[in-house]
């Protein structure tokens, strides 16, 4: 596939995975328990205001020179100062209420795009932050 008229490049398909528990016999020795995501930025003052807009609360933490936002119980993003990757991160969200978190980003004047639903019902937003860092809604359709 061809996107954005780059031979050879395709765009990547984002995508929900119901995970289940897999059998005891299939389960590797440990667990992950938490997920910690960072995104590199290159302002780190104008990234706290608009990712404090972006999630409609301040900061749970600072450590360093790293900024966190408790996402869930087992879920962290954070956001450090990192000019040369700034505009490299990828990060989605797996929602609920798809509508009503449209609705705050147009209040705090943050700009998105919905992509069209998938066959599947699934429907996508993309977020770009002010360094250009991909953050993205993704939110599965109830039956009809």
């Amino acid at each position: 596939m061809v996107a954005g008229g780059r031979e050879g490049i395709s765009e990547p398909r984002h995508r929900l995975l119901v995970m289940t528990t897999p059998p005891p016999d299939h389960r590797p020795p440990g667990a992950i328990t938490a997920l910690v995501a960072g995104v590199p930025v290159t302002d780190l003052d104008a990234s706290i205001e608009w990712y404090t807009r972006f999630f409609g609360r301040s900061p749970d933490m600072h450590v360093g020179d790293e900024v966190l936002w408790d996402t869930d119980e087992h879920a962290t993003l954070f956001i450090e100062p990192n000019a040369a990757h700034a505009g490299a991160g990828r990060i989605t969200f797996a929602v609920t209420g798809l509508d009503a978190l449209l609705e705050h980003l147009a209040s705090v004047d943050i700009e998105h795009q919905l992509d069209e639903s998938d066959s599947d019902g699934m429907r996508y937003v993309t977020i770009p932050d002010p360094d250009g860092n991909r953050l993205a809604f993704a939110e599965v359709s109830e039956p009809s």
